[in-house]
């Protein structure tokens, strides 16, 4: 083995090497005693567990005048669509397919201060996959006065990444890019935690 082989981590080498050749896909999911469910499972039912938000610490221009980029929080909104399960024989993680909200026009701030999304206006296409261990779940009321939009918790109430979630070695990074000769196996419904 070379020198730089011997300094990959182990979690590296089983993420690049020992992946299962099939993905399970479920409707629903259970993480951390918190279930998921998908769109589609949603529509045929009285409850909501789709919503999902993500807060991300994330590169922008500081304003139309100040080019600088700084670093600040910015938070997403979205709906499962799809929820995939990734076996590396040692452990598995789950990671969520989203329609994500498009921040630029498709989120705001109303007068009272509750933050509005439509989730018709979808964007972030290149980013559409999360870790499931990441994201939060909201319930995302109507707003009475325009059905087009919903109601999602304000960013006050949106609880931060712990650094517990951040430094988990067994789940690693996901990449966006997954090949598409998988095979997909239906489930219903499954459970961790």
């Amino acid at each position: 083995m070379s020198e730089s082989a011997a300094n990959i981590p182990e979690i590296v080498r089983w993420l690049s090497d020992k992946s299962s050749n099939e993905v399970l896909n479920y409707n629903g999911y259970k993480i951390n005693g918190t279930l998921y469910t998908t769109k589609g499972k949603d529509d045929v039912r009285s409850t909501q567990n789709s919503g999902v938000y993500l807060v991300a610490d994330t590169p922008q221009v500081a304003s139309a005048r100040d080019k600088r980029i700084i670093r600040d929080e910015m938070s997403f909104y979205g709906v499962i669509t799809e929820i995939w399960e990734l076996d590396y024989e040692k452990f598995r993680f789950q990671i969520f397919k989203c329609d994500w909200v498009y921040n630029g026009r498709g989120v705001l701030v109303d007068e009272l201060g509750f933050t509005l999304a439509n989730l018709n206006k979808k964007g972030h296409f290149n980013d559409t996959f999360v870790l499931g261990k990441c994201v939060g779940k909201i319930f995302y009321i109507e707003d009475p006065t325009n059905p087009q939009w919903v109601m999602a918790p304000s960013k006050k109430s949106t609880p931060r990444k712990s650094k517990k979630a951040t430094s988990n070695k067994t789940t690693g990074s996901a990449s966006t890019t997954i090949s598409t000769t998988l095979k997909m196996k239906k489930s219903k419904n499954h459970e961790e935690e």
